[in-house]
């Protein structure tokens, strides 16, 4: 019988980065880290990363006004709740 592994949120985070999670949902970043965000109708790049209070990489779209870490944007692009975005 095999134990299926458990890793926490945090753990999970630093194992899938930002840039990786971009690539795998069709968001082209330029070389600044910028993209057109997948959120909205964007004719110029809205998309960024940024460093949080704690270091870690977030992003964020100005237009939208919002951001947030990597399971914050597989939810909001792919449109599912937080145990989805884990698969």
């Amino acid at each position: 019988m095999t134990v299926p592994l458990l890793l926490d949120k945090e753990d999970l985070r630093v194992r899938l980065s930002l840039p990786y999670a971009c690539a795998r949902l069709g968001i082209k970043l330029d070389r600044e880290g910028r993209a057109l965000c997948p959120l909205h109708a964007d004719t110029r790049p809205s998309f960024r990363f940024w460093r949080g209070d704690a270091g870690e990489l977030l992003w964020w779209c100005d237009p939208c006004g919002i951001g947030g870490d990597v399971f914050e944007l597989i939810m909001r692009v792919e449109g599912n709740r937080f145990p989805e975005a884990l698969v």
